[in-house]
């Protein structure tokens, strides 16, 4: 197991600088081009080539903030004020801004809540976080006529949160890294997808509330991620 973490882990690296090569490599094109005084760009022109470069800035400032988070929550140092919340509503609130996002079409997203209100402290930026990451992975690596099914249940000792898919699946190995820091994603065909911070953060938020995850999935059969969080006695 160690050997395999020590694999991942390089391919993660060499990945990372991948990702930050890339659009850097953009965003330097770009300003030679509009540096240059061999063209005579349009105000279109320019306005594209902004675009662009916009763009790229704010993945590359998406993924270090990614990695400042995932060490501060390895380190217990991330500033978090806990209040109570409905649960039933917070996650509906969630899904709804989920579904609305212009940039996800044709998604089929059910929600199942609880028969009965769900009281918990949380931290509602992170919670979120722990929520748009499952969605984002189950929708990100499954073709668009996958259905996902979010639900909600409880028991007098805590509450259930499930995130289920009828997509692709995944075997055993994948399972296996799938929470791992280093991992670079489910099962897709394209091996650029993803930093292995995603579902690495979502592990370390869940932990913060008191919760566990887990995983229950087969090749070709889909895939339910498990959160359980337990109640304060």
């Amino acid at each position: 197991m160690r050997q395999v973490l020590q694999q991942t882990r390089e391919e993660w690296i060499t990945g990372l600088t991948h990702d930050l090569k890339t659009p850097l490599s953009s965003i330097y094109g770009y300003a030679l081009l509009l540096e240059s005084d061999q063209y005579n760009w349009t105000d279109r022109d320019i306005q594209q080539f902004g675009s662009v470069m916009k763009e790229k800035s704010q993945y590359m400032t998406t993924l270090i903030d990614d990695l400042s988070l995932t060490y501060q929550l390895k380190n217990n140092s991330l500033p978090a004020q806990h209040v109570n919340v409905e649960i039933n509503q917070f996650v509906q609130k969630v899904l709804l801004q989920f579904i609305n996002n212009p940039t996800l079409q044709n998604q089929n997203i059910e929600f199942v809540p609880s028969s009965n209100k769900i009281q918990y402290f949380i931290e509602e930026k992170w919670f979120q976080r722990i929520i748009e990451n499952l969605l984002v992975n189950a929708v990100k690596h499954n073709n668009e006529t996958t259905t996902v099914i979010v639900k909600l249940s409880q028991n007098a000792n805590s509450f259930t949160l499930s995130i289920s898919d009828d997509g692709k699946g995944m075997d055993e190995k994948m399972k296996e890294l799938l929470f791992e820091r280093y991992y670079r994603g489910t099962n897709t065909e394209e091996s650029n997808i993803g930093t292995g911070l995603g579902l690495a953060i979502t592990k370390q938020l869940v932990h913060a509330h008191n919760g566990t995850i887990s995983v229950d999935s087969a090749l070709g059969n889909g895939t339910t991620i498990i959160l359980v969080f337990p109640f304060r006695s």
